[in-house]
């Protein structure tokens, strides 16, 4: 099975086999393997997920995979093997196989940079990276519970101030006399943004219980995060705003760890 594809610059051709898929640069003498098995004789990357970890023409340890370079004659393998490692390193990653680091003199370094570039970009299309993938942090949890029900929680925020209830799984009140920051944040083109437009929304529902910047009834809103939005426009973690009579936050009573 053979196909082409094509990007600025760069034309690849690419066989997928039953065990192996091969690209090759159209214009340059250069392919990569990746195979269950390293290619004796060529420069091997070692794969763990998708992070690239060994580096080496005679690998060790036993990897998920492997990516095998078969590159131009005139490119020396220590000079190549030299810069994949290097930039691997600098990004912080810890290769487990790594070759012995060479000087690249000058004549050889932009042959060099060139070949590596069209490895890093072929790498990074088919999901692989020289660099170290930085995990997102995980989204906190946080879980709501009869003990904070009767729990006041206070804003004071931006100009805002309010007093707070969690008082069911899906129902934030805000008791009446709360104040309201009453001019929304405006983008740099004068327009409102997403959190602004949002805000606006969730008032126009209640407008009957605003007056002059201040609510006339208690309202009952869905979330944390709404309430954020509907008292200050957003623009921080309410869950860090919203404390109790000593400072202690809804994030702290709450949060699943």
């Amino acid at each position: 099975m053979k196909k082409t594809r094509g990007g600025a610059g760069m034309q690849l051709s690419v066989t997928i086999l039953e065990n192996e898929t091969i690209i090759q640069h159209d214009n340059e003498d250069l392919t990569l393997t990746i195979t269950p098995k390293p290619h004796l004789e060529q420069i091997n990357l070692g794969i763990s997920g998708t992070e690239i970890v060994g580096i080496g023409t005679n690998l060790k340890e036993a990897y998920d995979t492997y990516i095998s370079l078969a590159i131009p004659w005139e490119i020396e393998q220590s000079h190549l093997m030299t810069t994949l490692a290097e930039i691997a390193l600098d990004s912080g990653v810890k290769l487990k196989e790594q070759p012995k680091l060479e000087a690249i003199a000058k004549n050889h370094y932009p042959q060099t940079e060139t070949l590596t570039e069209n490895i890093t970009k072929i790498l990074n299309t088919f999901g692989y990276s020289l660099i170290k993938i930085k995990k997102k942090p995980a989204k906190a949890v946080h879980r709501w519970s009869k003990d904070i029900a009767n729990i006041d929680f206070y804003v004071d925020y931006k100009g805002a101030k309010a007093v707070c209830r969690w008082q069911k799984r899906q129902e934030m009140l805000i008791k009446k006399g709360a104040q309201i920051v009453v001019d929304p944040p405006l983008n740099k083109d004068g327009s409102l943004g997403f959190a602004a437009k949002f805000t606006l929304s969730i008032r126009e529902l209640n407008q009957a219980k605003i007056k002059n910047g201040m609510t006339t009834e208690d309202i009952i809103l869905k979330s944390v995060n709404e309430v954020g939005n509907f008292l200050y426009f957003a623009g921080t973690n309410s869950w860090l705003v919203l404390k109790d009579k000593d400072g202690k936050t809804i994030d702290e009573y709450t949060v699943v760890k």
